[in-house]
């Protein structure tokens, strides 16, 4: 069967995407349908040029639509193997968890925080950072106010290199609601004295909901993750973990991902204080419809009884002055006579 001249369009499309410049003005439904396409001719391939464009041009016309959230948890070698793409499919996150990947304060991933300016949620747990971390990604909010302004949940527990004095590159991010320091070394005093200047409560423990990739890409994120998975799995149970890292490349990470999960059942870090601020309940303002029965009850409060009296005396044309209640009688009946 010959394809459709609709497909053929698509496919033409897709194979010179390199020579796209903007998607712009297309409808979701349109792109989103190029985009399943483009994913289904170049995910597997080794054509990085092409992702990384074909990437880009969609990210710039359906922003969030093509991924607003993204958890790349205990992912390091997905994150060294796809940096490009991902810094590409990270402009306009509003959530991000990459907690247990050892990044450190050198890495580009982590270097490309602070122009992510709609992200509201921010992973770091056991990565590996440290206070001067902290004052670098806080430099664009503090000097320029911009940079992760809109950040309203921040995870940094288990980061045992960070300490009280990154308390004052925080105190610029004034739309925080949750932030996590267990595990870091900051006192249970220090804590509260940051907490009452941010009016920040601290309690023992919070749950975290586990962000959840959403969006047209998360199909090849899924991918990424399981080729990588099987990738460092694959290799012969008998090799020691000590070998050399160019024989088997990947050795090094199963290693990485064993000391990982000793970290997470270490007692050091289990006898860390849990540092878990919260603000305080933000008093609502009353709605349209509590205004309107108070404004309704004022009124009613406010009127008199309506008596025989002073309906006699309109009627016989007597010149009375009504008190407060009875005014509006009186105007009304005027108004319905003339």
């Amino acid at each position: 069967m010959l394809p459709s001249l609709i497909d053929l369009s698509r496919d033409y499309v897709i194979d010179n995407i390199c020579s796209v410049e903007s998607l712009v003005g297309l409808p979701e439904t349109i792109g989103e349908w190029l985009f399943v396409r483009f994913i289904d001719r170049y995910y597997e391939k080794n054509d990085r040029i092409k992702l990384t464009h074909g990437l880009t041009v969609f990210v710039e016309a359906f922003d969030q639509v093509v991924l607003s959230k993204l958890n790349l948890s205990d992912s390091l070698v997905v994150i060294n193997e796809f940096t490009e793409c991902l810094l590409t499919l990270m402009t306009n996150l509003t959530e991000l968890d990459l907690s247990h990947c050892q990044l450190g304060e050198q890495h580009e991933v982590v270097q490309h925080f602070s122009k992510i300016k709609s992200l509201r949620k921010l992973s770091l747990k056991n990565c590996g950072v440290n206070d001067d971390f902290i004052r670098k990604l806080t430099i664009p909010c503090r000097v320029l106010k911009t940079g992760i302004v809109n950040l309203e949940k921040l995870d940094l527990s288990c980061n045992s290199k960070i300490t009280e004095r990154s308390f004052s590159h925080l105190s610029c991010l004034r739309r925080l609601d949750v932030l996590i320091m267990s595990g870091t070394s900051i006192t249970t005093t220090a804590a509260k004295t940051f907490a009452s200047k941010l009016e920040l409560i601290v309690v023992s423990d919070l749950k975290w909901k586990l962000t959840e990739n959403e969006g047209w890409a998360k199909g090849l994120i899924k991918f990424w993750t399981k080729s990588k998975e099987a990738t460092v799995t694959s290799r012969p149970k008998h090799h020691p973990l000590d070998i050399s890292p160019t024989k088997y490349f990947y050795s090094h990470q199963k290693a990485r991902l064993r000391l990982v999960e000793e970290l997470k059942s270490s007692n050091e870090l289990n006898e860390l204080p849990e540092i878990v601020f919260v603000r305080y309940p933000r008093h609502e303002t009353p709605s349209e419809d509590l205004r309107g029965e108070k404004r309704k009850r004022r009124r009613s409060l406010t009127f008199c009884p309506i008596d025989g009296d002073v309906i006699k005396g309109y009627l016989e044309k007597q010149q009375t002055k009504p008190n407060c209640g009875c005014r509006d009688l009186i105007e009304t009946l005027n108004m319905l006579e003339k």
